[in-house]
Parts: C-alpha cells; structure tokens; sequence
C-alpha cells in the first residue's frame, strides 16, 4: 500500500545527535512500516558500526553507532573529561574531514539494503 499519494508529501525519517550538527542519517518512506530504518549517511558523513574493542562490525550485528564528517563537532564546552570520554582519532579515514570520530552510545546494526536499523541507547 503507498504512503503517499501522487504530489502530496514526502516523509523522512532523519537520525543525528547535536554533536553532529543533527542530521547525519535519512530513509525516505514508501509506505507503512512498523519498524522504521534510521536510514544511511548523507553526504559528507562516514559511519561506523563497531564493537566493544573497536572493530566493525557486518550485516544484521549489533554494535555502536559512530560519525565521522565535518559535521562532528570539536567536543563539549569546558567538559574535556566528557569530549574525551566520546570523541576520538579516526582510525578508518586518512582524509582531514573524516579524523575525527563521535562515539554516540547508539546501539544500532546494517540492515541488508545498506540501511541502518536503531535498537536502543548504550
């Protein structure tokens, strides 16, 4: 059954945390669906979904979001114990715009098309 009639509106679910000037994921919606993807990167933004030690993780395995891009912010304002806690050295980019990484404490995990399933908060 289609979501949207021809020429109405279109709706967009959009994921980001404040630290990531907010949007950072997008899917847009075809019709109903009871378990609603956050959606894959939008431009400039590089993701991560890694485990416990680091690593990424594939398809259909749980882990925790991270963000690379020139929308991560610098950290948190006179709290360098929390900025440190959370923000870290990209180890999968060599690209300046992408050095930097947001931990987000997002439980999240690959769908099969590519999209990102939310599953809970760390």
């Amino acid at each position: 059954m289609p979501f949207e009639p021809e020429g109405s509106a279109k709706y967009v679910n959009i994921y980001g945390p404040t630290e990531c000037t907010v949007n950072v994921t997008a899917y847009r919606l075809k019709e109903y669906e009871k378990e609603l993807p956050i959606g894959k990167a939008i431009s400039n933004v590089k993701l991560y979904i890694l485990d416990s030690m680091g690593n990424r993780l594939p398809v259909g395995v749980p882990g925790e979001l991270c963000i690379a891009g020139p929308q991560v912010s610098r950290g948190y304002l006179n709290r360098p114990e929390k900025t440190a806690e959370v923000y870290a050295d990209n180890p999968y980019s060599d690209l300046p715009e992408y050095s930097r990484i947001y931990h987000t404490g997002d439980i999240v995990r690959y769908l099969p098309d590519g999209n990102i399933q939310f599953i809970g908060r760390r």
